[in-house]
């Protein structure tokens, strides 16, 4: 059971309705509630909210990054080729007619 409430929390599914839980104050004669609970459970909660999803965002953003490389891999698109290929007939052009222009 806590390690669903973990990945609930994890999640950020309602994790703020489990904050609210753990904020109720203990009642009187209850010998198992924890005094500091409530000011020791914002602190967790925020901490393990703010870590998850830093590691879920990375996790995210890992997954893209390597589809993209993936797909450059199988389709390498260089849009500067076309300028370049231009570029290189032009200068075999005038190295071809600068030899016949002199003679």
């Amino acid at each position: 059971m806590a390690l669903l409430t973990l990945y609930k929390v994890c999640t950020g599914d309602n994790w703020s309705g489990i904050l609210k839980d753990t904020l109720r104050e203990c009642r009187p004669g209850d010998d198992h509630c924890v005094s500091y609970l409530s000011w020791v459970s914002p602190i967790c909660f925020s901490s393990f909210v703010i870590m998850a999803q830093f590691v879920l965002i990375n996790l995210v953003v890992a997954a893209i990054m390597q589809a993209l490389e993936e797909s450059n891999e199988k389709n390498p698109t260089n849009l500067c080729l076309p300028l370049e290929e231009e570029e290189e007939e032009q200068d075999v052009e005038q190295a071809l007619l600068a030899p016949g222009e002199s003679a």
